[in-house]
Protein backbone atom coordinates (compact mmCIF):
# COMPACT_ATOMS: atom_id res chain seq x y z
CA UNK A 1 0.00 0.00 0.00
CA UNK A 2 1.63 3.41 -0.86
CA UNK A 3 0.64 6.70 1.14
CA UNK A 4 0.26 4.25 4.44
CA UNK A 5 2.22 3.50 7.94
CA UNK A 6 3.27 0.34 9.31
CA UNK A 7 4.24 -0.54 12.96
CA UNK A 8 5.56 -3.36 14.12
CA UNK A 9 5.05 -4.92 17.72
CA UNK A 10 7.49 -7.69 18.74
CA UNK A 11 6.61 -8.92 22.34
CA UNK A 12 8.14 -11.72 24.22
CA UNK A 13 8.77 -12.68 27.86
CA UNK A 14 11.15 -10.12 29.12
CA UNK A 15 10.24 -7.01 26.94
CA UNK A 16 8.90 -5.61 23.80
CA UNK A 17 10.80 -4.10 20.41
CA UNK A 18 8.68 -1.47 18.11
CA UNK A 19 9.62 -0.15 14.76
CA UNK A 20 7.70 1.25 11.53
CA UNK A 21 8.03 1.95 7.75
CA UNK A 22 6.33 4.71 5.70
CA UNK A 23 5.47 3.68 2.00
CA UNK A 24 5.46 6.06 -1.30
CA UNK A 25 4.66 5.72 -4.23
CA UNK A 26 8.44 4.91 -5.34
CA UNK A 27 9.78 2.68 -2.19
CA UNK A 28 8.83 2.19 1.70
CA UNK A 29 11.48 3.88 4.19
CA UNK A 30 12.05 2.53 7.31
CA UNK A 31 11.56 4.68 10.46
CA UNK A 32 12.18 4.84 14.11
CA UNK A 33 12.76 1.91 16.38
CA UNK A 34 13.34 0.46 19.85
CA UNK A 35 13.55 -1.62 22.65
CA UNK A 36 12.02 -1.74 26.05
CA UNK A 37 13.17 -4.69 28.57
CA UNK A 38 10.22 -5.48 31.25
CA UNK A 39 12.53 -5.07 34.84
CA UNK A 40 12.75 -8.35 36.78
CA UNK A 41 9.90 -9.81 38.74
CA UNK A 42 7.42 -7.53 36.31
CA UNK A 43 3.87 -8.34 37.42
CA UNK A 44 1.34 -9.40 33.99
CA UNK A 45 -0.54 -5.69 34.91
CA UNK A 46 2.56 -4.05 35.39
CA UNK A 47 4.34 -5.75 31.82
CA UNK A 48 0.32 -4.26 29.70
CA UNK A 49 0.87 -0.91 31.79
CA UNK A 50 4.23 -0.13 30.28
CA UNK A 51 3.54 -2.30 27.08
CA UNK A 52 0.72 0.20 26.29
CA UNK A 53 2.85 3.66 27.31
CA UNK A 54 5.77 2.23 25.00
CA UNK A 55 3.28 1.79 22.23
CA UNK A 56 1.81 5.58 22.58
CA UNK A 57 5.02 7.18 23.41
CA UNK A 58 6.23 5.99 20.14
CA UNK A 59 3.60 6.65 17.84
CA UNK A 60 3.99 10.28 19.03
CA UNK A 61 7.68 10.52 19.27
CA UNK A 62 7.47 8.94 15.38
CA UNK A 63 4.22 11.33 14.39
CA UNK A 64 2.06 8.17 13.41
CA UNK A 65 -1.15 8.91 11.97
CA UNK A 66 -3.65 5.86 11.91
CA UNK A 67 -0.45 3.20 11.37
CA UNK A 68 -1.42 -0.29 10.10
CA UNK A 69 -0.46 -2.44 13.27
CA UNK A 70 1.13 -6.34 13.08
CA UNK A 71 1.78 -7.57 16.98
CA UNK A 72 3.75 -10.74 16.83
CA UNK A 73 3.15 -13.41 19.85
CA UNK A 74 5.67 -14.78 21.89
CA UNK A 75 6.48 -18.42 19.66
CA UNK A 76 6.28 -20.05 23.26
CA UNK A 77 2.29 -19.43 23.36
CA UNK A 78 1.68 -21.28 19.90
CA UNK A 79 1.13 -25.31 18.89
CA UNK A 80 2.20 -25.36 15.66
CA UNK A 81 1.66 -29.13 13.94
CA UNK A 82 2.95 -29.83 10.32
CA UNK A 83 0.15 -32.16 8.52
CA UNK A 84 -0.09 -33.80 5.13
CA UNK A 85 -3.45 -33.95 3.36
CA UNK A 86 -4.12 -34.90 -0.29
CA UNK A 87 -3.82 -32.00 -2.85
CA UNK A 88 -7.59 -32.40 -3.56
CA UNK A 89 -8.55 -30.54 -0.12
CA UNK A 90 -6.68 -28.06 -1.45
CA UNK A 91 -9.79 -25.77 -2.02
CA UNK A 92 -11.65 -26.55 0.83
CA UNK A 93 -8.51 -26.85 3.60
CA UNK A 94 -9.85 -24.75 6.20
CA UNK A 95 -13.20 -26.44 6.00
CA UNK A 96 -11.17 -29.46 6.36
CA UNK A 97 -8.91 -28.36 9.60
CA UNK A 98 -11.50 -27.02 11.13
CA UNK A 99 -13.52 -30.28 11.48
CA UNK A 100 -10.29 -32.38 12.31
CA UNK A 101 -8.29 -29.47 14.55
CA UNK A 102 -8.70 -31.71 17.68
CA UNK A 103 -6.91 -34.62 16.10
CA UNK A 104 -3.58 -32.13 16.33
CA UNK A 105 -4.29 -29.71 19.36
CA UNK A 106 -4.78 -30.37 23.13
CA UNK A 107 -7.67 -27.97 23.31
CA UNK A 108 -11.13 -27.85 22.58
CA UNK A 109 -11.40 -25.57 19.27
CA UNK A 110 -13.71 -23.45 20.53
CA UNK A 111 -10.88 -22.32 23.08
CA UNK A 112 -8.36 -21.39 19.94
CA UNK A 113 -7.58 -19.18 17.14
CA UNK A 114 -6.16 -21.21 14.52
CA UNK A 115 -4.70 -20.51 10.82
CA UNK A 116 -2.70 -22.40 8.43
CA UNK A 117 0.04 -22.30 5.84
CA UNK A 118 0.85 -24.72 2.99
CA UNK A 119 4.14 -25.42 3.54
CA UNK A 120 5.44 -27.48 0.60
CA UNK A 121 3.68 -29.41 -2.13
CA UNK A 122 4.58 -33.43 -2.44
CA UNK A 123 4.00 -33.87 -6.26
CA UNK A 124 5.00 -37.82 -6.08
CA UNK A 125 2.10 -38.35 -3.83
CA UNK A 126 0.03 -35.64 -5.20
CA UNK A 127 0.14 -34.52 -1.34
CA UNK A 128 0.69 -30.80 -0.03
CA UNK A 129 2.18 -30.09 3.32
CA UNK A 130 0.38 -28.02 5.88
CA UNK A 131 1.50 -26.22 8.83
CA UNK A 132 -1.13 -25.18 11.73
CA UNK A 133 -0.71 -22.78 14.06
CA UNK A 134 -2.89 -22.16 16.81
CA UNK A 135 -3.25 -20.19 20.24
CA UNK A 136 -5.16 -20.11 23.23
CA UNK A 137 -7.51 -17.37 22.27
CA UNK A 138 -6.91 -15.76 26.02
CA UNK A 139 -2.99 -15.55 24.76
CA UNK A 140 -4.81 -13.60 21.80
CA UNK A 141 -7.24 -11.83 23.24
CA UNK A 142 -4.49 -10.29 25.74
CA UNK A 143 -2.29 -9.18 23.39
CA UNK A 144 -5.59 -7.60 21.27
CA UNK A 145 -6.70 -5.52 24.10
CA UNK A 146 -3.78 -3.73 23.17
CA UNK A 147 -5.97 -2.23 20.58
CA UNK A 148 -8.53 -0.46 23.19
CA UNK A 149 -5.87 1.11 25.00
CA UNK A 150 -4.26 2.55 22.28
CA UNK A 151 -7.20 3.44 20.54
CA UNK A 152 -5.89 1.88 16.75
CA UNK A 153 -7.62 -1.31 15.70
CA UNK A 154 -4.96 -4.00 14.73
CA UNK A 155 -4.00 -5.55 11.60
CA UNK A 156 -3.25 -8.40 12.56
CA UNK A 157 -1.39 -10.83 15.42
CA UNK A 158 1.14 -13.84 13.83
CA UNK A 159 4.66 -14.66 14.69
CA UNK A 160 7.51 -13.13 13.99
CA UNK A 161 9.23 -16.11 11.98
CA UNK A 162 6.42 -16.55 9.82
CA UNK A 163 6.46 -12.92 8.72
CA UNK A 164 10.57 -12.51 8.50
CA UNK A 165 10.66 -14.37 5.20
CA UNK A 166 10.22 -11.89 2.91
CA UNK A 167 11.80 -9.44 4.52
CA UNK A 168 15.04 -11.15 4.68
CA UNK A 169 15.06 -12.62 1.58
CA UNK A 170 14.93 -8.84 -0.14
CA UNK A 171 17.74 -7.84 1.97
CA UNK A 172 20.39 -10.65 1.44
CA UNK A 173 22.21 -11.65 -1.34
CA UNK A 174 20.78 -15.53 -1.06
CA UNK A 175 18.23 -16.23 -4.14
CA UNK A 176 14.35 -16.82 -3.87
CA UNK A 177 15.03 -20.09 -4.71
CA UNK A 178 17.81 -21.37 -1.76
CA UNK A 179 16.76 -22.33 1.48
CA UNK A 180 17.38 -19.94 4.41
CA UNK A 181 17.25 -20.47 8.03
CA UNK A 182 17.12 -18.33 10.93
CA UNK A 183 18.05 -18.70 14.44
CA UNK A 184 15.78 -16.93 16.80
CA UNK A 185 16.16 -16.15 20.86
CA UNK A 186 13.13 -17.12 22.70
CA UNK A 187 12.70 -16.67 26.69
CA UNK A 188 13.41 -20.20 27.76
CA UNK A 189 14.97 -21.80 24.20
CA UNK A 190 15.81 -20.85 20.30
CA UNK A 191 13.45 -21.12 17.77
CA UNK A 192 14.78 -22.29 14.15
CA UNK A 193 13.08 -21.45 11.05
CA UNK A 194 13.34 -22.45 7.55
CA UNK A 195 12.24 -20.28 4.50
CA UNK A 196 12.16 -21.09 0.50
CA UNK A 197 10.73 -18.62 -1.89
CA UNK A 198 10.00 -16.39 1.13
CA UNK A 199 7.44 -18.60 2.58
CA UNK A 200 8.19 -20.44 5.67
CA UNK A 201 7.99 -24.31 5.53
CA UNK A 202 9.57 -25.46 8.66
CA UNK A 203 9.74 -24.05 12.87
CA UNK A 204 11.19 -25.87 15.60
CA UNK A 205 11.25 -24.80 18.86
CA UNK A 206 14.18 -25.78 21.01
CA UNK A 207 14.21 -25.62 24.88
CA UNK A 208 17.49 -24.45 26.62
CA UNK A 209 20.51 -22.65 25.24
CA UNK A 210 21.56 -23.56 21.53
CA UNK A 211 23.92 -25.96 20.92
CA UNK A 212 25.98 -27.38 18.21
CA UNK A 213 23.96 -31.04 18.92
CA UNK A 214 20.48 -29.54 19.01
CA UNK A 215 21.33 -27.25 15.42
CA UNK A 216 22.94 -30.18 13.99
CA UNK A 217 19.57 -32.83 14.43
CA UNK A 218 17.51 -29.58 13.28
CA UNK A 219 19.12 -29.04 10.19
CA UNK A 220 18.98 -32.91 9.77
CA UNK A 221 15.52 -32.75 9.84
CA UNK A 222 15.22 -29.80 7.91
CA UNK A 223 17.68 -31.57 4.99
CA UNK A 224 14.79 -34.30 4.73
CA UNK A 225 12.50 -31.26 3.55
CA UNK A 226 14.53 -29.76 1.08
CA UNK A 227 13.87 -30.59 -2.63
CA UNK A 228 17.85 -31.01 -2.68
CA UNK A 229 19.28 -32.14 0.50
CA UNK A 230 22.51 -31.48 -0.86
CA UNK A 231 22.41 -27.98 -1.33
CA UNK A 232 24.02 -25.67 1.00
CA UNK A 233 22.04 -24.27 3.89
CA UNK A 234 22.11 -20.53 4.29
CA UNK A 235 22.03 -19.35 8.19
CA UNK A 236 21.55 -16.13 9.78
CA UNK A 237 20.95 -15.12 13.76
CA UNK A 238 18.98 -12.76 15.49
CA UNK A 239 20.79 -11.35 18.30
CA UNK A 240 24.23 -12.51 16.48
CA UNK A 241 25.29 -12.08 19.73
CA UNK A 242 23.04 -15.23 21.59
CA UNK A 243 24.66 -17.49 18.93
CA UNK A 244 28.31 -16.66 18.58
CA UNK A 245 29.93 -19.60 20.35
CA UNK A 246 27.59 -21.95 18.19
CA UNK A 247 27.97 -20.53 14.83
CA UNK A 248 31.18 -20.33 15.26
CA UNK A 249 31.89 -24.13 15.32
CA UNK A 250 29.67 -24.33 12.14
CA UNK A 251 32.29 -22.76 10.20
CA UNK A 252 34.47 -25.88 9.76
CA UNK A 253 31.67 -27.15 7.92
CA UNK A 254 31.01 -24.88 4.63
CA UNK A 255 29.28 -27.12 2.91
CA UNK A 256 26.64 -28.20 5.19
CA UNK A 257 25.84 -24.17 6.55
CA UNK A 258 27.00 -21.43 5.33
CA UNK A 259 26.43 -18.15 8.30
CA UNK A 260 25.16 -15.38 6.27
CA UNK A 261 24.74 -11.93 9.32
CA UNK A 262 21.01 -10.82 8.55
CA UNK A 263 21.31 -7.93 6.30
CA UNK A 264 19.76 -5.47 8.52
CA UNK A 265 18.28 -2.26 6.82
CA UNK A 266 18.83 0.38 9.56
CA UNK A 267 22.08 -0.78 11.34
CA UNK A 268 21.52 2.21 14.18
CA UNK A 269 18.76 0.11 15.77
CA UNK A 270 19.60 -2.54 17.68
CA UNK A 271 19.53 -5.81 16.15
CA UNK A 272 16.41 -6.85 18.60
CA UNK A 273 14.25 -4.90 16.75
CA UNK A 274 15.02 -6.66 13.28
CA UNK A 275 11.59 -8.63 13.87
CA UNK A 276 9.47 -5.67 14.79
CA UNK A 277 11.02 -4.42 11.27
CA UNK A 278 9.33 -7.23 9.38
CA UNK A 279 6.44 -6.69 11.32
CA UNK A 280 6.10 -2.98 10.24
CA UNK A 281 6.27 -4.31 6.41
CA UNK A 282 3.63 -6.67 6.72
CA UNK A 283 1.53 -4.56 8.11
CA UNK A 284 1.45 -2.47 5.01
CA UNK A 285 2.26 -5.13 2.49
CA UNK A 286 1.20 -8.81 3.68
CA UNK A 287 1.70 -11.74 2.09
CA UNK A 288 -0.18 -14.16 0.76
CA UNK A 289 1.25 -17.13 3.07
CA UNK A 290 1.35 -15.79 6.42
CA UNK A 291 0.11 -16.52 9.58
CA UNK A 292 -2.94 -14.18 11.16
CA UNK A 293 -4.52 -15.00 14.23
CA UNK A 294 -6.74 -12.23 15.00
CA UNK A 295 -10.29 -12.87 14.07
CA UNK A 296 -11.50 -10.98 11.02
CA UNK A 297 -13.64 -9.07 13.19
CA UNK A 298 -11.20 -7.46 15.20
CA UNK A 299 -9.08 -6.66 12.42
CA UNK A 300 -8.87 -2.84 10.97
CA UNK A 301 -10.19 -2.42 7.58
CA UNK A 302 -7.83 -1.28 5.08
CA UNK A 303 -7.65 2.06 4.64
CA UNK A 304 -9.32 3.50 1.29
CA UNK A 305 -7.38 6.89 1.69
CA UNK A 306 -4.34 5.38 -0.36
CA UNK A 307 -6.67 4.26 -3.29
CA UNK A 308 -8.21 7.55 -3.69
CA UNK A 309 -4.95 9.44 -3.36
CA UNK A 310 -3.50 7.41 -5.86
CA UNK A 311 -6.52 7.34 -8.06
CA UNK A 312 -6.49 10.85 -7.52
CA UNK A 313 -2.98 11.06 -8.46
CA UNK A 314 -3.82 8.80 -11.62
CA UNK A 315 -6.33 11.43 -12.67
CA UNK A 316 -4.36 14.57 -12.11
CA UNK A 317 -1.47 12.74 -14.29
CA UNK A 318 -3.76 11.82 -16.91
CA UNK A 319 -5.02 15.51 -16.88
CA UNK A 320 -1.88 16.73 -16.89
CA UNK A 321 -0.93 14.64 -19.73
CA UNK A 322 -3.78 15.88 -21.66
CA UNK A 323 -3.19 19.38 -21.21
CA UNK A 324 0.58 18.74 -21.95
CA UNK A 325 -0.99 17.23 -25.59
CA UNK A 326 -3.76 19.62 -26.20
CA UNK A 327 -0.80 23.21 -25.53
CA UNK A 328 1.39 21.18 -27.86
CA UNK A 329 -1.41 20.33 -30.31
CA UNK A 330 -2.37 24.42 -30.28
CA UNK A 331 0.85 25.68 -30.36
CA UNK A 332 1.44 23.56 -33.74
CA UNK A 333 -1.98 25.04 -34.92
CA UNK A 334 -0.60 28.25 -34.39
CA UNK A 335 2.58 28.35 -35.93
CA UNK A 336 1.13 26.36 -38.46
CA UNK A 337 -1.24 29.65 -39.03
CA UNK A 338 2.00 31.96 -39.20
CA UNK A 339 3.44 30.06 -41.46
CA UNK A 340 0.49 30.23 -43.95
CA UNK A 341 0.64 33.75 -43.45
CA UNK A 342 4.48 34.23 -44.04
CA UNK A 343 3.82 31.90 -47.00
CA UNK A 344 0.92 34.56 -48.56
CA UNK A 345 2.75 37.09 -47.71
CA UNK A 346 5.81 36.13 -49.84
CA UNK A 347 3.92 34.49 -52.27
CA UNK A 348 3.91 37.18 -54.72
CA UNK A 349 7.73 38.10 -54.99
CA UNK A 350 7.89 33.97 -55.46
CA UNK A 351 5.87 34.40 -58.45
CA UNK A 352 8.09 37.28 -59.06
CA UNK A 353 11.17 35.17 -59.07
CA UNK A 354 9.78 32.33 -61.14
CA UNK A 355 8.56 34.51 -63.62
CA UNK A 356 12.35 35.99 -63.95
CA UNK A 357 13.46 32.75 -64.07
CA UNK A 358 11.40 31.39 -67.20
CA UNK A 359 12.50 34.67 -69.12
CA UNK A 360 16.14 33.89 -68.24
CA UNK A 361 15.57 30.61 -69.68
CA UNK A 362 14.32 31.75 -72.62
CA UNK A 363 17.20 34.16 -73.26
CA UNK A 364 19.52 31.40 -72.92
CA UNK A 365 17.98 29.16 -74.61
CA UNK A 366 18.12 31.31 -77.91
CA UNK A 367 21.40 32.22 -77.40
CA UNK A 368 22.26 28.66 -77.25
CA UNK A 369 20.82 28.43 -80.75
CA UNK A 370 22.36 31.53 -82.07
CA UNK A 371 26.02 29.92 -80.73
CA UNK A 372 25.18 26.93 -82.49
CA UNK A 373 24.38 28.16 -85.85
CA UNK A 374 27.90 30.39 -85.54
CA UNK A 375 29.34 27.41 -84.69
CA UNK A 376 27.96 25.35 -87.45
CA UNK A 377 28.69 28.24 -89.91
CA UNK A 378 32.46 28.08 -88.80
CA UNK A 379 32.41 24.47 -88.86
CA UNK A 380 30.79 24.29 -93.16
CA UNK A 381 33.25 26.96 -93.62
CA UNK A 382 36.27 25.15 -92.17
CA UNK A 383 34.97 21.96 -93.85
CA UNK A 384 35.02 23.62 -97.14
CA UNK A 385 38.33 24.75 -97.09
CA UNK A 386 40.02 21.69 -96.06
CA UNK A 387 38.15 19.82 -98.89
CA UNK A 388 39.04 22.43 -101.31
CA UNK A 389 43.07 21.87 -100.38
CA UNK A 390 42.77 18.15 -100.52
CA UNK A 391 41.15 17.73 -103.97
CA UNK A 392 41.89 17.74 -107.41
CA UNK A 393 41.16 20.62 -109.65
CA UNK A 394 38.80 18.01 -112.03
CA UNK A 395 37.00 16.72 -108.94
CA UNK A 396 34.16 18.74 -108.03
CA UNK A 397 31.43 18.57 -105.19
CA UNK A 398 27.64 18.87 -106.07
CA UNK A 399 26.44 18.38 -102.40
CA UNK A 400 27.57 17.74 -98.92
CA UNK A 401 26.27 16.67 -95.72
CA UNK A 402 27.10 16.80 -92.19
CA UNK A 403 25.30 15.04 -89.37
CA UNK A 404 26.55 14.36 -85.70
CA UNK A 405 30.86 14.22 -86.64
CA UNK A 406 29.79 12.18 -90.15
CA UNK A 407 29.96 14.06 -94.07
CA UNK A 408 28.95 12.83 -97.02
CA UNK A 409 29.68 14.74 -100.14
CA UNK A 410 28.67 13.77 -103.59
CA UNK A 411 30.33 14.36 -106.89
CA UNK A 412 32.46 13.89 -109.88
CA UNK A 413 35.92 13.25 -110.58
CA UNK A 414 38.48 11.56 -112.95
CA UNK A 415 39.25 9.25 -110.74
CA UNK A 416 36.92 9.04 -107.82
CA UNK A 417 38.86 6.22 -106.13
CA UNK A 418 41.92 8.57 -106.03
CA UNK A 419 39.48 10.79 -103.81
CA UNK A 420 39.94 8.39 -100.39
CA UNK A 421 43.95 8.60 -100.03
CA UNK A 422 43.58 12.13 -100.64
CA UNK A 423 40.32 12.58 -98.17
CA UNK A 424 42.10 10.14 -95.38
CA UNK A 425 45.32 12.22 -95.35
CA UNK A 426 43.68 14.92 -93.66
CA UNK A 427 44.00 15.50 -90.61
CA UNK A 428 40.45 16.72 -90.41
CA UNK A 429 39.30 13.46 -91.41
CA UNK A 430 38.85 9.35 -90.59
CA UNK A 431 37.19 6.42 -91.66
CA UNK A 432 36.69 7.59 -95.48
CA UNK A 433 34.63 4.99 -97.85
CA UNK A 434 32.59 4.69 -100.54
CA UNK A 435 29.00 5.19 -99.38
CA UNK A 436 27.64 3.67 -102.63
CA UNK A 437 28.89 2.46 -106.04
CA UNK A 438 30.85 4.74 -108.35
CA UNK A 439 29.20 5.49 -111.87
CA UNK A 440 30.09 6.69 -114.79
CA UNK A 441 28.89 9.58 -116.79
CA UNK A 442 28.64 10.27 -120.56
CA UNK A 443 31.62 12.75 -120.14
CA UNK A 444 33.48 9.87 -119.05
CA UNK A 445 33.95 11.20 -115.64
CA UNK A 446 32.81 9.09 -112.64
CA UNK A 447 30.20 9.91 -110.47
CA UNK A 448 31.12 9.31 -106.46
CA UNK A 449 29.19 9.03 -102.37
CA UNK A 450 32.26 9.08 -100.31
CA UNK A 451 31.70 8.76 -96.48
CA UNK A 452 34.04 10.23 -94.15
CA UNK A 453 34.24 11.13 -89.70
CA UNK A 454 35.72 14.84 -88.64
CA UNK A 455 38.13 13.58 -86.28
CA UNK A 456 38.63 16.96 -84.85
CA UNK A 457 36.43 20.16 -86.06
CA UNK A 458 38.84 22.80 -83.89
CA UNK A 459 41.59 22.45 -86.27
CA UNK A 460 42.58 24.94 -88.82
CA UNK A 461 42.97 24.10 -92.47
CA UNK A 462 45.98 23.52 -94.00
CA UNK A 463 46.37 26.88 -96.24
CA UNK A 464 47.96 25.93 -99.65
Amino acid sequence: MIFQTGLGIDVWKHGIAVASVRASLIKMTPGGGGVHFYPEETTLEEKTAQTTEVVRGFIRKNKLDAPEIFVSIPRESLIVREITFPDAVKDNLETTLLYELEKYIPFSPDDVYFDHIISGEISETRQIRVMLVAARKKDVDAVAALSDRIGIKLSGIGFRSCVLGPFLYERSAVPVGQPYALLLNEAHGFELAAYRGASLFYTKLFKGKPEKEKIRQAISELRNLMVAPEEVLHLAAIPEGDFTAVLAEFNDFPDILRFEPFPAENRELPSETIPAQSLAYHAIRPGRKTINLLPHELRRRPSKVPHFIFITLCILVFLGGISWGGAIFFRRQSDLRLLDEKIQTIKPEAEAVRDSERSLSAVSRKMDDLNGLLQDRILSINLLKELTNILPLDAYVVSMSYHKGEIRIEGIAEKATELIPLIESSALFSETKLQSAITREKSGKERFLIGFKVTNANLQPDKK
